[in-house]
């Protein structure tokens, strides 16, 4: 997927400024994010074929998918999250990033949280829903 084709969905829906999580065919990338306009350099040159991109902050998270299945004829699959931690729904986990000195410099953190927002069926079973990302 190129940047160029998912251009206009992240901004429109994508947070203002934060964090970026990508995955491409060639690297991992993990940067933060000033506003929408620095994306495109992010993702410029060798990064053309994105696989997964995840643009968040503390209140929400936008993810992409890149999809060759028939039934997503935009090619990507998109997905907006926004619910809270502060509820009894949600379950948070706390992932440490295995940076270099560099990175970890730049970024000033050295983990990120994962917010599992959980659901029941009508026989009270609890299941993960829908997550987000998340940096405090």
């Amino acid at each position: 997927m190129k940047y160029s084709l998912i251009k206009d969905t992240i901004e429109k829906n994508a947070p203002d400024s934060g964090y970026v999580l990508a995955y491409t065919r060639k690297k991992l990338i993990f940067k933060i994010y000033s506003d929408k306009n620095s994306l495109e350099g992010i993702f410029e040159g060798e990064c053309s074929d994105i696989l997964e991109i995840h643009l968040f902050n503390s209140d929400s998270e936008y993810r992409i998918l890149s999809s060759e299945s028939s039934r997503y004829e935009s090619g990507f699959v998109d997905h907006l999250a926004e619910f809270t931690s502060d509820t009894d729904e949600t379950y948070i986990q706390d992932v440490f990033l295995d940076l270099n000195k560099e990175e970890s410099r730049e970024l000033h953190k050295d983990k990120i949280k994962v917010l599992n927002h959980i659901a029941y069926t009508s026989e009270g079973m609890a299941f993960i829903d829908d997550y987000r990302l998340c940096i405090d």
